[in-house]
């Protein structure tokens, strides 16, 4: 490899190709993230090969979904204190918002900072959020405070806010069961959610909510983030795909069930 001599050549062409030292170290960035493990995507198909493995071997498709977790946490990015300073003077838990991606409150209400322990996930047409807490706009903090017990029991809920001249309008949707290691069931949970969400005439992001702001949250938006790359680009990436959303949030689909969770309930969307 030879970076240097291929920016030279482009720059003969158009100059301005590569102007800054940001951009020329973004090069060495993305191929050593490609190094250490190329992108693997599948068509539907291929996908499909794997689901038929899972029905006649299942602990040889169980194995192989392992090898992939362990490695997406060798991988794994670790940050320092240092990518929190907000989160430090704030948040008490220990699942928090990274600088880069923190998002903040617009309302103001008294005696209250503006952080919230909340960040912004990449999806393929808009930007949902994934948050701890609901408390966005003045109206969900009212409404979150009248049905804190239910937040409390709840595992995972979908939010959808809308303003006009009027008062703020918002569309809560949640598991109709309490989702458990029950694969086949939470996939039809996680599903329907997703199925909401795609059905939701919206231009504004989407709030997802659990209750540590980790659990769950990356199930649904990996599982999401999969449909549409699905649909629209006619292929499957759950790898690079969880991948990223641990850049945002490394305790995102930490876990082997998480994990597990997020491949059966793709099998259970491509099977229906």
């Amino acid at each position: 490899m030879n970076i240097a001599e291929y920016v030279r050549k482009m720059r003969e062409k158009r100059i301005n190709m590569v102007q800054t030292y940001e951009q020329y170290k973004t090069i060495f960035l993305t191929l050593n993230e490609m190094f250490k493990d190329p992108v693997g995507v599948q068509t539907a198909i291929d996908y499909q090969k794997s689901l038929q493995l899972a029905k006649r071997d299942h602990h040889g498709f169980i194995s192989t979904v392992k090898t992939e977790f362990q490695k997406l946490l060798s991988i794994r990015h670790c940050y320092s204190e240092n990518d929190y300073k907000m989160a430090l003077t704030q948040a008490s838990t220990s699942i928090r918002a990274r600088d880069q991606y923190a998002l903040f409150l617009t309302s103001s209400v008294p005696e209250r900072e503006n952080y919230i322990n909340a960040i912004s996930l990449p999806a393929y047409e808009w930007l949902p959020t994934a948050t701890k807490h609901r408390t966005v706009t003045p109206y969900t903090i009212q409404l979150y405070q009248e049905r804190i017990t239910e937040i409390k029991r709840s595992e995972i809920d979908i939010v959808k806010e809308e303003s006009s001249d009027g008062p703020w309008s918002i569309e809560i949707v949640e598991p109709m069961l309490t989702l458990t290691q029950d694969y086949s069931q939470t996939a039809s949970q996680i599903l329907s959610l997703v199925s909401c969400v795609q059905s939701l005439k919206t231009h504004n992001p989407i709030t997802v909510v659990c209750r540590d702001g980790a659990a769950l949250c990356g199930v649904f938006c990996a599982v999401y983030n999969v449909i549409q790359q699905l649909t629209i680009d006619e292929e499957i990436d759950v790898f690079s795909v969880v991948r990223l959303l641990q850049t945002r949030r490394p305790e995102l689909c930490s876990t082997l069930e998480e994990y597990t969770m997020i491949h059966n309930a793709l099998m259970t969307y491509i099977e229906s």
